[in-house]
């Protein structure tokens, strides 16, 4: 299933949907129908890599968790930090920690061994104590997580967390993680969410031209907000 899972969702990834509509193209189609299949494909694919297009498509979910002071959050339970874009995720959740808002940082999600051994490397300067920390890295995507988080949870009588991740991440995750009887609140340190418009509208002269050039960075992050956004309309299954 996990396979399948990570097939699919590759598949329908902008760089590999158009690669497999170009290939039908060029095998099936008569002569003027793939040559415009082809030039439409080359099209979007041009399109999503402009950095311009991919900045404004990752703001559709990135803008979806509201701005909120980290000190204004509420006392919790637990912080929860998922895996990824280490190790901005993991520093915020540990300022949270030492902020006093949460008196335990429980680490979800499979990590690259890199990035594990650095995570404990970063933990040890903390001066944390075990008791501190929980480790859930055996799940591979958000739902498994979300899945191992809600038994974990219970058997902590958990009632209320603050869940770190990257912003554009976070409305998938909030879906993911949400728990009958455990409230979920979305926690993002400023570094974990994109440059606000003022800050990119006064940027040199030179930068704002090249994003409208297509890059392979481009094309990444217009396929990150696609898969955020293909992931809100899979329903919790919770």
């Amino acid at each position: 299933m996990f396979l399948l899972y990570k097939l699919f969702g590759q598949l329908v990834m902008p760089l590999a949907l158009g690669l497999m509509l170009a290939l039908a193209a060029t095998s099936r189609w008569p002569a003027r129908p793939a040559r415009l299949l082809l030039l439409a494909v080359l099209g979007g694919l041009w399109l999503l890599s402009l950095p311009v297009v991919a900045r404004q498509l990752m703001r559709l979910v990135d803008d979806r968790i509201p701005l909120t002071p980290l000190a204004s959050l509420p006392q919790a339970d637990a912080v929860v930090v998922l895996s990824g874009d280490f190790p901005r995720r993991e520093l915020c959740a540990l300022h949270l920690r030492h902020s006093g808002k949460a008196p335990v940082v429980l680490f979800s999600g499979r990590m690259f061994e890199g990035d594990s051994v650095r995570l404990r490397q970063l933990i040890a300067l903390t001066g944390l104590e075990p008791q501190q920390l929980r480790f859930e890295q055996a799940s591979r995507t958000t739902s498994e997580g979300g899945a191992a988080f809600a038994a974990l949870a219970a058997r902590e009588g958990w009632r209320r967390v603050l869940l770190v991740s990257s912003a554009y991440h976070l409305p998938r995750a909030l879906a993911r993680y949400r728990t009958p009887g455990i409230e979920v609140i979305a926690a993002v340190c400023p570094e974990l969410r994109m440059p606000d418009r003022g800050m990119m509208a006064r940027r040199p002269l030179e930068e704002k031209v090249t994003d409208w050039i297509p890059t392979a960075e481009g094309l990444r992050g217009s396929s990150t907000a696609i898969r955020e956004l293909l992931g809100l309309l899979v329903p919790s299954r919770r």
